[in-house]
Parts: structure tokens; C-alpha cells; sequence
């Protein structure tokens, strides 16, 4: 009696095994580097968002107060206030916090400065100069994002100030 070996082409459960391993391990890296991109962009997203609203409101107040004839809050020299009110064109615009919101309220109603991707929060002005010269505001606020997506990792905080001279 002849034994003989048959020589067929085939793949043998540990062969299979070892590529379900090796496919598993590509699978964990591959997700885990689509997290981390994912992770910043939304941090990268929070960052732009902050800084641009922040920018934004800080031309929106100096343009404002360039414009106005006068300064009604706050009112005196070493004064500090949690608003500000220009007159412009005989018309007094306030600008003052509202649940996280910049808003400005005049006669013609209320109108949100900032989106509601950030919140903005501690804003302090204070009027300073010289008695018989142009005053100075110091205005001071933080700014954080609002983005719900990444609770921690997606959150930005960032505090501003800047000063405008007065006419």
C-alpha cells in the first residue's frame, strides 16, 4: 500500500487567523488617526471662531466709537461698566451682555453682535484719560466657543482687551 501526498492549492485556518489579526490591527490605527483628525479639526474650528468673533467685535466697537458724539456709559473718568453706550446720530446704542450674547439695543430694537458659536463673557469697561483731554475705553471681555460636538477637546476660551480713543 502507497501513501501519497496530494499537493492542492489552498489556505489553512491559521493562515486565515493571522490575516483577520493583522486586518484588526489596521482597522484600530486606521479609526484611531480618523479621531485624531477629526478631534482637531473641531479644536481648529473653535480657535478660528473665537478669534474671528472676537476681531469682529472689536472693529464693530471701535467703529462705533469713532462715530459717536458722545459716551454716555460709562460716564466718568475711572468709571467702570458692564455696557457701553454710544451716541450716534442722536441715537443711543447699547452695547451690554445678554445670556453670553453682545447685543446692541437702540430705538430700532435689538440686534445680536455675536453668533452663537462663542459666548462671550466678563465684559468690563472702564473710562480713563485726562480731565481736560480725550478720554480713553478700556474694554475687556472673554470669549468662548460654544461647540457642543467634542465636549473637552473642542472647547476654546480666550480673554481680550483693547482701547479706543475717543473724539
Amino acid at each position: 500500500m502507497q501513501i501519497t501526498k496530494s499537493k492542492q492549492a489552498g489556505i489553512t485556518i491559521l493562515e486565515i487567523q493571522m490575516y483577520g489579526v493583522l486586518f484588526a490591527i489596521f482597522i484600530v490605527i486606521l479609526s484611531q488617526f480618523f479621531a485624531s483628525s477629526i478631534e482637531l479639526q473641531v479644536r481648529n474650528t473653535s480657535t478660528a471662531a473665537v478669534d474671528q468673533e472676537a476681531k469682529f467685535v472689536i472693529q464693530r466697537l471701535q467703529f462705533d466709537g469713532l462715530r459717536a458724539s458722545e459716551v454716555t456709559s460709562p460716564a466718568d473718568l475711572g468709571q467702570t461698566a458692564q455696557n457701553i453706550t454710544y451716541t450716534i446720530g442722536g441715537l443711543a446704542n447699547t452695547y451690554q451682555l445678554q445670556n453670553g450674547v453682545l447685543q446692541l439695543n437702540n430705538n430700532e430694537g435689538t440686534v445680536s453682535v455675536t453668533s452663537p458659536l462663542v459666548t462671550v463673557s466678563n465684559l468690563q469697561v472702564k473710562r480713563s484719560g485726562n480731565p481736560g483731554g480725550k478720554h480713553l475705553l478700556q474694554i475687556s471681555f472673554d470669549v468662548d466657543s460654544s461647540n457642543d460636538i467634542a465636549a473637552d477637546s473642542g472647547k476654546y476660551s480666550r480673554s481680550f482687551s483693547t482701547v479706543i480713543g475717543l473724539r
